[in-house]
């Protein structure tokens, strides 16, 4: 199978699941619906063409890897002049927390059983219309997302598992192992790919359904680990 392969790298990451208003929360890794955003970006979509994002969700498979663990930090903000449910501004001010995920990478696959939805989106990630964020605008990569990286495997964890790794990510973890004595390193994986019934399964809401009406549904994923020698930079 053919994968295109994504670096997300940024001081803060935020990765909602669905959530509305008040509380904004972030999954632990990228979701299907951040990564579809960021694609959609790259086309040049807006919420308008909910039609071609939808489309474009439905004939995509999301994987993602942790390559270096990541934190949480909550950010507390008000928010004035909202609506009430009657319509009427509220005149008081609305607390509103969001979630991110702090100083951490993540390498993600995709993959179609459609060529051309690949050939598409690879092109949109070379020479994106809009520049994409990682979950919210404050969000900034500080890597390009696509190194023009591809690789073909027979599944996601067998694509994990011979990833390598770029220079800013591997003297990281190059750092971690050699203060802990180890030379490989084991990574969180999540994929929707049924590889192995006694994977851990879990049900996750981010896939995108109605992207006006922010409306999602489940989608189901298997979290496993791979273990990676970080020996073999490639060329960033």
């Amino acid at each position: 199978m053919r994968y295109l392969v994504l670096r997300l790298q940024a001081p803060l990451m935020s990765f909602g699941e669905g959530d509305y208003w008040d509380v904004r929360g972030t999954g632990a890794f990228p979701t299907k619906s951040a990564i579809l955003g960021i694609l959609s970006c790259c086309l040049g979509w807006n919420q308008n063409e909910s039609d071609k994002i939808v489309e474009l969700g439905e004939s995509i498979s999301v994987s993602a890897r942790e390559d270096i663990k990541c934190s949480i930090q909550r950010d507390y903000h008000t928010i004035m002049n909202t609506l009430k449910a009657d319509g009427k501004v509220n005149d008081n001010a609305v607390q509103s927390y969001r979630n991110y995920l702090m100083d951490g990478a993540f390498s993600v696959l995709i993959s179609s059983k459609s060529n051309s939805v690949l050939d598409k989106v690879k092109n949109a990630l070379g020479s994106p219309v809009w520049i994409p964020f990682l979950g919210r605008k404050a969000c900034s990569p500080t890597l390009p997302l696509y190194l023009n990286e591809e690789v073909n495997s027979s599944n996601a964890k067998d694509a994990f598992e011979k990833l390598k790794t770029i220079p800013e990510i591997l003297r990281q973890l190059q750092s971690e192992s050699n203060s802990e004595g180890k030379e490989n390193n084991r990574f969180a994986c999540v994929t929707e790919e049924k590889l192995d019934i006694n994977m851990k399964k879990s049900l996750v809401r981010d896939t995108v359904v109605n992207p006006n009406l922010r409306v999602f549904a489940q989608r189901e994923v298997y979290k496993f680990y791979v273990e990676v020698k970080q020996n073999i930079p490639i060329k960033s």
